[in-house]
């Protein structure tokens, strides 16, 4: 895999999905990540992560308990990931972050979060 897999921005009819490679310094910098999320990471998400903290590694230490939890609930954020079928090979999977959370230590070492997944809607109608 190249370093930069997994790095991508895309603006959807209703979402927007962010490759969970990114780290929350880089999603700051990118130009096309929304301004309103932007801004929502830099006031409310990064006082209590470090900014070299990437997103793929917030998901997985992430628990209900944590503040940032709310913060992406209300976002609507969902986590499309990859788990290994017993035969081999991945099957891939798109829950809600409460439902990812929930299952996530059931599912093994083997998983593999592609992106997340953030509505649109929510993000307009959000309030700091």
């Amino acid at each position: 895999m190249n370093e930069n897999d997994f790095k991508y921005v895309i603006r959807q009819t209703g979402q927007t999905a962010i490759g969970a490679r990114y780290s929350y310094s880089e999603l700051m910098a990118d130009t096309a990540v929304p301004f309103k999320l932007q801004t929502i990471i830099d006031r409310l998400v990064l006082p209590l992560v470090p900014p070299e903290l990437t997103l793929t590694e917030h998901m997985l230490s992430m628990t209900e308990e944590d503040k940032n939890f709310r913060i992406y609930e209300a976002l609507r954020l969902k986590v499309k990931y990859f788990v290994p079928k017993e035969k081999g090979g991945y099957k891939e999977r798109v829950t809600a972050l409460k439902e990812f959370i929930k299952v996530r230590d059931s599912l093994g070492e083997g998983i593999m979060i592609q992106e997340i997944m953030i509505s649109d809607l929510a993000l307009w109608a959000f309030r700091m």
